[in-house]
């Protein structure tokens, strides 16, 4: 593993570092750019490099630039390690309480950190999410829906019958103690780790919120077509039996009903 530090103007009051996975995307600069441009300053800028050709020392030139005075990292693993390593080794790279994560085909909100750091002061929460918004090729925008609850055992029983309410690796903020004691984003899946994290999170009794007002602009358009891909269902698969026990027989029976559904098509 490669990594080259990039130190800059800090302070310790700053306490949510952002981890940008990236496959070495045209749209990095700009997801990497939203985070230095944001109102609350970040604790640090870590680009978690898995594609398929190491990031060229003018693109980390030009990602330093575009991140001062924010400290900056970059750290480069194998091709294609994976969302759920990268994201789990830039956490671990973090010095800092919270750890942001970014799509580096999404954007934050310019106040995107200032918002979530309201909330953690004010609720002291082991999670955070914002709103994903789809932004269309067409240029039409779609809010991803929420569960308007605070009852977590509602949410627990939802994205076990594969209804995302906008629980995703892109607008999660995670509190970097309770992230490791919970192991992590999974490595063993093949697609769902969002969802997955959110669900152990959820069945260890961590604390929740949503913050409405924190937006994560998305433009990634295989986003759409992503529930359709064959890997989904041996996610789901698994966390059907993963969470068997935890959530009622009619979840179950849903769940197991749409997993039916998608394998012949219907």
């Amino acid at each position: 593993m490669r990594k080259q530090h990039e130190t800059g103007s800090w302070t310790q009051s700053r306490r949510i570092a952002v981890v940008v996975p990236t496959l070495g995307r045209p749209s990095l600069e700009r997801a990497v750019s939203s985070v230095a441009q944001q109102s609350l300053s970040p604790a640090q800028v870590i680009v978690v490099a898995n594609g398929p050709e190491p990031l060229s020392r003018e693109r980390v030139d030009d990602l330093r630039r575009i991140s001062h005075p924010v400290r900056f990292e970059v750290v480069s693993l194998p091709p294609f390690s994976g969302p759920s390593i990268c994201r789990n080794v830039g956490a671990w790279e973090a010095e800092s309480d919270y750890v942001a994560f970014l799509d580096d085909d999404d954007e934050f909100i310019p106040d995107y950190l200032r918002l979530m750091a309201e909330e953690v002061e004010r609720s002291h929460p082991d999670l955070l999410y914002g709103a994903k918004v789809w932004r269309r090729p067409d240029g039409s925008i779609r809010r991803e829906k929420r569960l308007h609850t605070r009852r977590q055992e509602q949410w627990l029983e939802a994205l076990y019958r594969q209804e995302n309410h906008g629980f995703g690796g892109q607008n999660v903020v995670v509190k970097r103690d309770a992230f490791f004691e919970l192991g992590g984003f999974p490595v063993d899946l093949p697609s769902g780790e969002d969802r997955a994290l959110a669900m152990a999170a959820l069945r260890a009794g961590k604390r929740f919120s949503y913050v409405d007002a924190a937006e994560v602009s998305c433009h990634d358009p295989e986003g759409y077509r992503a529930k359709q891909r064959s890997d989904k269902w041996l996610t789901n698969l698994k966390i059907i039996r993963d969470y068997w026990d935890d959530v009622s027989w009619r979840s179950r029976l849903r769940s197991l009903w749409r997993v039916f559904r998608s394998l012949v098509g219907v």
